[in-house]
């Protein structure tokens, strides 16, 4: 270490303690972002590990990719401690996200990377984003990089494994509250409505049983929260259906769907203390919503596309614990929807995926 030390310091490097008192994890990356004179700003869990020649790795990645609008760049990463078979398949998902576009589509499945395994321009995280969040709704990191996406910022990964996450079982993941599927939920709704393209007026989702509920409640709550809290002139009016798709295995009866009663969902009333912040960057949104449930029997046709909606009048969630029912469920609503036997591949404007099994 005193070895270390003495090369710091002949190159004039300094090392600097800072303290917040206590007030939190964000409150002490925005210090440290408000201390940092570089250009490119990283940060690092005390109990990580990393290897030796990342910093350098990341910045000759990041700028080779200049000319392909890189703003940042983060790592695959490694994980080690107590690790969990869901936290394994996790991350190795992760690690599959490289290019930019896939990273920012991704955003609504799970975080698509590592925050702290990156390198990122100063200016971008304390300037345009306004820094870091602390919220009591959700993580930090799921709401770094939902409004990184925001922004239009361009984030890139490089393969290679240079940074090691710990994992035990004191760590925020897995204790905190908002680190909830609950929470993560919200987060996803909140974001999704904002991003959504105004042509959107019709919002699905497909799953079953409790899930089904949870997106439910979790749209609602971003509809009814940024309906109490929007009072800007400028502020955008969405009115959207959400139609609840119940999707469950053929009964052997006729086909068809069933349609249950509409719940109108206005936000009159409601409490506005949710937690849910205010916007970073998007226009404010005021958003009422309808709902619909529909019963789905496998074998038949969906619910017909609303006419004269547009290319982009519908947006899908498809949440199913099995990635090849998953799939099998989205080919077939696609199918049904354009008549013309297309895959997934096929349909317009997928800005963003929603299928993770955990979603």
């Amino acid at each position: 270490p005193s070895q270390v030390a003495a090369r710091f310091l002949a190159a004039k490097h300094q090392f600097r303690l800072l303290a917040t008192g206590g007030r939190g994890q964000g409150a002490a990356q925005n210090l440290c972002l408000e201390a940092a004179t570089a250009e490119l700003v990283s940060l690092m869990d005390a109990d990580d590990r990393s290897t030796l020649d990342r910093f350098v790795k990341l910045n000759d990645a990041l700028q080779a990719h200049r000319a392909d609008g890189w703003d940042g760049v983060c790592c695959a990463v490694k994980i080690f401690g107590m690790v969990s078979a869901g936290m394994a398949s996790y991350v190795a998902w992760q690690n599959t996200l490289l290019d930019p576009t896939d990273i920012s589509a991704n955003r609504f499945v799970e975080i698509p990377g590592l925050h702290q395994s990156g390198i990122y321009p100063r200016r971008l995280l304390h300037e345009t984003l306004g820094g870091y969040r602390d919220l009591p709704s959700w993580p930090i990191d799921i709401d770094t990089w939902m409004r990184l996406a925001e922004v239009g910022a361009c984030i890139g990964k490089v393969p290679e494994l240079m940074y090691g996450w710990r994992q035990h079982s004191l760590q925020s993941t897995r204790n905190h509250g908002r680190c909830s599927l609950e929470h993560l939920r919200r987060c996803k709704a909140h974001f999704l409505l904002r991003s959504l393209p105004v042509e959107v007026q019709v919002l699905e989702v497909w799953s079953v049983g409790k899930t089904l509920e949870e997106w439910h409640q979790a749209v609602t709550w971003a509809a009814e929260a940024t309906a109490t809290e929007t009072t800007s002139e400028a502020a955008i009016r969405r009115r959207l259906l959400l139609r609840l798709m119940e999707w469950r295995p053929k009964r052997g009866r006729g086909g068809g769907t069933r349609k249950q009663q509409a719940e109108p969902v206005d936000g009159e009333g409601k409490d506005a203390s949710s937690g849910c912040p205010s916007p970073a960057s998007a226009l404010p949104l005021a958003c009422e919503v309808q709902v619909e449930r529909h019963e789905v029997e496998t074998g038949t046709t969906p619910p017909p596309e609303p006419e004269n909606q547009g290319s982009f009048a519908v947006a899908r969630i498809f949440a199913y614990g099995k990635a090849d029912f998953r799939e099998q469920v989205r080919h077939a609503v696609t199918s049904g929807y354009l008549g013309r036997g297309t895959t997934d591949l096929d349909v317009p404007c997928r800005w963003a995926r929603l299928d993770w099994p955990a979603a």
